[in-house]
């Protein structure tokens, strides 16, 4: 479990926080003027290279998951595709879109920004609709209300805080950010990227935090567990 979550959540994040980033300087900087040719001050080389880093961790590592299922503890398995369906998808999405910026990051204008987010926001869009199920699966069966006591903070919290802060993390904030790219994309609304941005922000933050956190907690557990 801690090979999983800590660098999927590292990587979700921190994709997150690019894809932000990244809207940004394409979109909402460039809003005011239609047509105009986005000119980001930071080389899109670099966007690149860490969003295909970072696509090709998440897209292998949910991909292990959701076909391979390693998580097999009773109460544990349904976070086998919780956690890999949507890695494996949004690490192809930041792979295509780091070859795309590669190569035509220089070229873009907003008109084509939005012609080319169109279809892709019905994809995403549906990611969105799946990241809202899991939500009301994990809430419904206190799926990540299962902290080891031994677990420094998570397992000294109560199990009503740590299950609703977690799938609001890990599910409600990506899916929300998701339904709300698919409607920024469609209708151009400054509030829809808005939503979406801070939507984003959220989970980018929240997950890099628990991928940092994870390690050393279950590295405590370990040698807790070894001391008794």
């Amino acid at each position: 479990m801690n090979s999983f979550t800590s660098i999927m959540g590292l990587c979700a994040g921190a994709g997150l926080l690019l894809t932000v980033g990244i809207g940004y300087k394409l979109v909402w900087r460039s809003a005011p003027e239609q047509g105009a040719s986005p000119a980001p001050p930071i080389s899109w080389a670099g966007w690149s290279i860490t969003l295909a880093v970072t696509g090709v961790i998440l897209t292998v590592s949910g991909g292990v998951m959701y076909l391979f299922y390693p998580l097999d503890v009773p109460g544990e398995q349904s976070k086998n595709f919780i956690f890999g369906e949507p890695s494996a998808v949004y690490g192809l999405l930041l792979i295509a879109t780091a070859a795309y910026l590669w190569r035509r990051g220089s070229h873009l204008t907003l008109d084509r920004i939005y012609a080319v987010l169109s279809p892709i926001a019905l994809l995403v869009g549906g990611i969105g609709l799946v990241m809202t199920s899991n939500a009301v699966g994990a809430l419904g069966n206190q799926i990540f209300e299962t902290a080891p006591e031994c677990e420094p903070v998570l397992g000294t919290w109560p199990s009503w805080i740590i299950g609703p802060a977690l799938t609001t993390i890990i599910t409600i904030l990506p899916g929300l950010g998701c339904l709300a790219f698919s409607a920024a994309a469609w209708s151009r609304k400054r509030a829809a990227w808005l939503l979406c941005g801070a939507a984003w922000t959220l989970a980018g933050i929240g997950l890099v935090a628990l991928g940092v956190f994870v390690p050393g907690a279950h590295i405590f557990m370990e040698y807790c567990a070894l001391s008794q």
